[in-house]
């Protein structure tokens, strides 16, 4: 139930990233200076914030189907 509550927000930080879809922040990190990763907002030169939205879209292009 929290991890809902916590999916509901606007924008979410790396920390909240971590918690909620189990991608480690310094993953996100190297994703972000790969330019690989999900679309993000620099809120100040330290602070990453994204939108739910975005990671989800983000994860389905990485969906991966076998065959079988």
């Amino acid at each position: 139930m929290e991890k809902r509550k916590e999916k509901e927000k606007k924008f979410l930080t790396t920390w909240d990233v971590e918690q909620i879809y189990g991608i480690p922040r310094q993953t996100l990190a190297n994703l972000r200076c790969m330019g690989n990763g999900p679309t993000y907002y620099k809120a100040s030169p330290r602070k990453v914030l994204y939108r739910a939205e975005d990671l989800e879209e983000w994860l389905e292009k990485k969906l991966v189907r076998t065959a079988g």
